[in-house]
């Protein structure tokens, strides 16, 4: 048995687990917010440590790192949510400095799997509840790739995203709420949102991209690609309602969602581990000249190259990382699994294109305050029959983005200085390295 059941097999048979510990704060920063890798022993340990779960080598002696500090590697996993998987490693060490670690992380391994396994019963009773009920749906993201990992468990998940094929907000809602859920935002533009007590959060979308970070003529192709979604996706075998989408979408929907937290709020390191796990399962089948294609449409090609490459080195070579692959390293575990504010305001003023910084400035600026008319019709429906009101709405959105989304523009200097010039090489240099540019 793998994973987190090894360490725990009996958590089936106690289901009153105490509630949800969320991860403490204060890691030490990485990069250009502190210490680089080459001198962060915790996030060299880390890499050691996933790279030996998603190996299935648990029993792999890994000597402890002179200069680790055992509690801030403890806030880093954390953080990263990555608890489930490399608690089963660091339960079968032993020797300095492994001692405190997993006495001070076994309580919350044994929450975060109770969690998991939660989850996923309730999730798989929630689409049988939509087969049954005639709900064609297409569950994404986590749920989808943690099935690549050597133990699903492993792989923990803040929600469970479910598109729906007609999405109706009033129609769910009385279901969801029959089912013990309560609506958290609905009647959004992408998808609706419900909780339940005490792990489940759902995301009912509407289509399987969020389009506010796309250049115009990438929105134009996810828009022609989504009208044909239900023709091209397949029902799982034996379901008449659940469906499921190609590897290859599954992979460049997974490319667009990494993409846009790498270039807003920051992202973990997870992000890379979900490449590589579905990348050695999978790449071997994978219509390359499609993705490609595609890929180059959605300017995504050198990132996704890049991607690959450093999930590679980090958990496949176990080689040291070149400058690159350790600069992006650095980023990724910077801040949370899925960033922050602060990471989104740094970032805000950096976009693709172009080699000049100021310019690039500029446009994001005008991107947030004024999207397209692909965008602009997601968020406001009225303007399918009322193109005309395209101004007022624009209009609108800026005295939001003013007033309560400042943020999204903060980092590009107009509500503030913006970076310093030495911060705008180093997040250059960054994009760099992640082949950003290179489309």
């Amino acid at each position: 048995m793998d994973g987190a059941r090894a360490i725990n097999p009996s958590i089936d048979e106690n289901r009153a687990a105490p509630s949800f510990c969320r991860p403490s704060r204060g890691v030490a920063r990485c990069g250009i917010w502190g210490k680089t890798m080459r001198e962060n022993k915790e996030t060299e340990m880390l890499l050691r440590l996933m790279r030996a779960a998603l190996h299935r080598n648990f029993e792999t002696p890994i000597p402890w790192k002179t200069g680790c500090d055992a509690e801030k590697l403890d806030v880093l996993i954390r953080r990263q949510s990555l608890v489930t998987m490399v608690y089963p490693v660091i339960a079968r060490q032993s020797g300095d400095g492994w001692e405190s670690l997993r006495e001070g992380m076994k309580d919350f391994f044994a929450r975060e799997t109770h969690r998991n396994i939660t989850q996923e019963y309730e999730i798989e009773w929630l689409l049988d509840e939509m087969e049954a009920s005639g709900i064609d749906c297409l569950p994404m993201k986590g749920w989808v790739i943690r099935n690549d990992y050597p133990d699903p468990l492993m792989r923990s998940m803040t929600d469970f995203d479910v598109l729906i094929r007609d999405l109706n907000s009033r129609r769910m809602k009385d279901w969801m709420e029959a089912r013990g859920y309560k609506p958290d935002h609905i009647e959004q533009p992408v998808q609706d949102c419900y909780w339940k007590k005490p792990y489940m959060y759902v995301e009912l979308h509407r289509r399987m991209t969020n389009k506010g970070h796309m250049l115009p003529d990438e929105i134009k192709l996810v828009s022609q690609k989504e009208q044909t979604l239900w023709k091209s996706a397949k029902r799982l075998k034996g379901k008449q309602h659940i469906y499921q989408i190609s590897d290859e979408d599954v992979y460049i929907h997974y490319m667009i969602h990494f993409y846009k937290h790498f270039t807003t709020s920051g992202a973990g390191i997870r992000f890379l581990a979900d490449n590589y796990v579905f990348l050695k399962e999978k790449g071997a089948a994978l219509d390359r000249n499609s993705l490609k294609n595609q890929l180059d449409g959605l300017h995504l090609s050198g990132f996704a190259k890049q991607m690959e490459q450093a999930a590679k080195a980090c958990f496949g070579t176990g080689q040291p990382l070149d400058e690159r692959e350790a600069l992006i390293v650095d980023y990724l575990t910077s801040t949370g699994i899925h960033g922050n504010q602060e990471t989104m305001e740094m970032m805000s003023g950096f976009v693709r294109g172009g080699d000049s910084f100021k310019q690039n400035k500029v446009l994001a600026i005008w991107r947030q305050c004024f999207p397209s008319i692909w965008y602009m019709r997601e968020q406001y429906p009225k303007l399918d029959s009322h193109p005309q009101l395209l101004p007022f709405y624009w209009g609108k959105r800026l005295c939001r983005v003013l007033i309560k989304e400042r943020f999204k523009i903060a980092g590009s200097g107009l509500l503030s200085k913006g970076p310093d010039e030495e911060t705008s090489k180093e997040i250059e240099r960054l994009y760099r390295a992640a082949g950003i540019f290179e489309s």
